[in-house]
């Protein structure tokens, strides 16, 4: 059995995208959080764990976890989430080229290589 690398080794971590968003959120809007609160299992396709998901340590820091923005922006309390991660997505939210979802990763925005998603 050897090393494993990052495109076999998995890691069960608080999806910080939730949390960097929530405290965001609660210091700007505070009463946003309800919502927010709200529209978080209808971001990920990881509905079991809450806010821990399970992915490739490679997914997590360079090509990214799919945030799920594929439903009407009038479709509450996903809609109004997308929204504003449409009109003001922070750098280490990437938008997928044929899709209206986005990809999440701690450091693609610093990486010197491309990631490409099929």
């Amino acid at each position: 059995m050897g090393i494993p690398t990052l495109e076999s080794l998995k890691a069960n971590v608080l999806m910080m995208v939730f949390q960097g968003t929530g405290l965001l959120l609660e210091k700007m809007m505070p009463m946003a959080l309800a919502v927010f609160n709200e529209a978080l299992p209808f971001l990920t396709q990881n509905k079991t764990k809450g806010a821990f998901i399970t992915a490739r340590v490679r997914d997590i820091l360079f090509d990214g976890l799919v945030v799920n923005c594929s439903y009407p922006e009038t479709m509450f309390p996903i809609g109004p989430v997308c929204a504003g991660l449409k009109s003001k997505a922070p750098v280490t939210f990437r938008r997928t080229s044929d899709s209206p979802n986005f990809y999440f990763s701690m450091l693609s925005h610093v990486s010197f290589s491309r990631c490409v998603h099929p």
